[in-house]
Parts: structure tokens; C-alpha cells; sequence
């Protein structure tokens, strides 16, 4: 939803994967993931973008080993989630 509800959410739940909007209202949804991974166990990531994906190196940063640029099928989130628990 915006990056205080992320926050809130990674302190109260332990994930083994995000799915995570670079663009979320009052900062990058990547930014807040890169921050997180600093000081605690790093999170898999799928990052969705309406815009230029990031870097590798920045997205390796936030454990973000898939970016899907919108729009894309259901179907395909779908199966790169079934790939991180194979």
C-alpha cells in the first residue's frame, strides 16, 4: 500500500517471498527492501514496474532476482512465485 504499511508488515511477519511495486507512495518499494536487507535476513523479491526496471546491481541490493513490467498476465506472477518454491 505505501512504504510505512511495508515497514510495519516486514517487522510483524517473517515472508520467504515479497512481491513488492518500485513506485509506491512517499518512496521506492525497492529503496525501503535494500534498506531492510542492511540489518536483517534477506527477503526474495519479485519487483513490478510501470517504469524503466532498476539495475541488477540494485535490484540485487533488495534480493530482487525477477522485475515484471506492467502490465503482464496474472499467469506469469503466478509462475515466477511457483519458481521460488520448487
Amino acid at each position: 500500500n505505501n512504504l510505512k504499511s511495508g515497514r510495519q508488515a516486514l517487522q510483524r511477519f517473517s515472508p520467504d517471498l515479497i512481491v513488492c511495486d518500485q513506485n509506491l507512495p512517499e518512496g521506492q518499494g525497492l529503496k525501503m527492501l535494500s534498506e531492510w536487507n542492511k540489518n536483517h535476513d534477506k527477503i526474495k523479491t519479485i519487483l513490478i514496474t510501470a517504469y524503466t526496471p532498476p539495475s541488477r546491481l540494485e535490484m540485487a541490493a533488495a534480493s530482487a532476482t525477477t522485475c515484471l513490467s506492467k502490465p503482464f498476465e496474472m499467469k506469469v506472477l503466478i509462475e515466477k512465485i511457483a519458481q521460488y518454491f520448487q
